[in-house]
């Protein structure tokens, strides 16, 4: 017979953590992994192909004297421009799932450099329009004043490797879309 005492005390002791199964540093968990994946992780080497969770900023494009920014490797995901007055411009791919928080993310690194840095407005090129949406809702919680100049909803190319590239000259805010197929090496699917 199960003596219910012996029960509690063990499930006690597991739940407070002293019976639990050690759990390797190197290995993260599931959860950690998808939300490492679905923020912005680092300034693009490269502003013609800024790829999933990356983005350049107005004063380092200026800075460096680049004519454009492309935003590459797009099957799902959304490209954020935010400009100057002189449509210099902030770029941010953001990955699809993520649009409002990410939205809301790219605003308010934006907005710390500066309302100079925003007063030209801002350019949403998505794949739906209820991610375009979700962007511009983001992005106005981080900055409410802020104009929408263009939103333009893409129509990627056909098969498992489709991918779209949006590129956008410096002082301009049109959308020059190209669709591509992609290799097996490129993170993401086909979403």
């Amino acid at each position: 017979m199960v003596n219910v005492k012996s029960l509690f005390v063990g499930a006690s002791l597991l739940i407070s953590g002293i019976f639990a199964a050690p759990v390797s540093s190197d290995v993260a968990a599931p959860e950690a992994r998808s939300l490492d994946r679905r923020t912005f992780t680092k300034a693009a080497p490269d502003p013609n192909n800024i790829l999933e969770n990356t983005y350049i900023v107005g004063p380092n494009y200026k800075s460096k004297g680049y004519t454009s920014a492309t935003v590459s490797d797009l099957s799902g995901c959304t490209a954020l421009y935010i400009w100057d007055k002189a449509f210099i411009p902030s770029v941010f791919h953001i990955f699809c799932g993520q649009e409002r928080a990410d939205g809301k993310a790219a605003g308010e690194m934006v907005d710390e450099l500066g309302s100079q840095w925003w007063a030209g407005g801002a350019g949403i090129f998505a794949s739906t329009t209820t991610r375009a949406q979700a962007v511009e809702a983001g992005l106005k919680e981080a900055i409410p004043d802020i104009r929408i100049i263009n939103t333009e909803i893409y129509t990627p190319g056909t098969g498992d490797m489709a991918r779209t590239r949006v590129t956008v000259a410096k002082g301009s805010n049109v959308f020059n879309e190209q669709n591509y197929q992609g290799t097996p090496t490129q993170p993401g699917q086909k979403n």
